[in-house]
């Protein structure tokens, strides 16, 4: 979850303390002197975070290489993926 550190609408303290702990794995990640249009206010930082973000999705979600044919590993155990899937 991003939020802007000087957002007045939806502050990081009320994410937090508010929305956070009905998000198991979700992490909140504050950006420094942001508001609300986190999009337009930092373009280059929020596609950043995004691009790892589903970096790290994709890496989860790619069937692995296997030396035999085996049943299908588990589920991934990976914070971005536990946060995705519990949303």
């Amino acid at each position: 979850m991003l939020a802007g550190e000087h957002d007045r609408v939806e502050p990081s303290d009320m994410l937090r303390s508010q929305l956070l702990p009905h998000l198991p794995h979700a992490v909140l990640d504050v950006l420094p002197g942001c508001g609300h249009l986190l999009p337009l206010e930092a373009p280059g930082e929020v596609a950043a975070r995004l691009e790892s973000f589903l970096a790290d999705l994709d890496t989860c979600f790619r069937p692995k290489r296997r030396s035999r044919p085996g049943p299908a590993d588990g589920p991934c155990r990976s914070q971005h993926c536990a946060a995705f899937i519990s949303w």
